[in-house]
């Protein structure tokens, strides 16, 4: 997951997460976003077409966490929970909203 964020080592992984995903959440969300992947998570399967990656604070998981969701055809999303309450943006064509926020 780190190669995507604004930091990571990996130049094309990173410009093209943030084309999709990073540059169109408020900046107060990716700060908070990226405080919350101090705890990351593998990548893993949910589907044959979707991969999910995430993390959380140490020990607020489930309350304050983010996830990330990138399907198979370049279409991508997150979700993330602040003091529990889940929010979440998804690029026009991402088509397994159904995912995002469940409880």
């Amino acid at each position: 997951m780190f190669n995507y964020l604004p930091a990571g080592d990996n130049v094309a992984s990173r410009k093209a997460f943030a084309a999709l995903i990073w540059s169109k959440l408020e900046p107060h969300i990716r700060e908070l976003i990226e405080q919350r992947l101090d705890v990351c998570f593998p990548f893993e399967a949910v589907d044959d077409d979707i991969v999910k990656a995430g993390g959380c604070s140490k020990s607020e998981c489930g309350e304050n966490d983010a996830y990330f969701y990138i399907s198979v055809d370049g279409k991508a999303a997150i979700e993330y929970r602040i003091d529990s309450v889940c929010s979440s943006a998804a690029e026009d064509g991402f088509t397994k909203i159904y995912l995002l926020c469940k409880p």
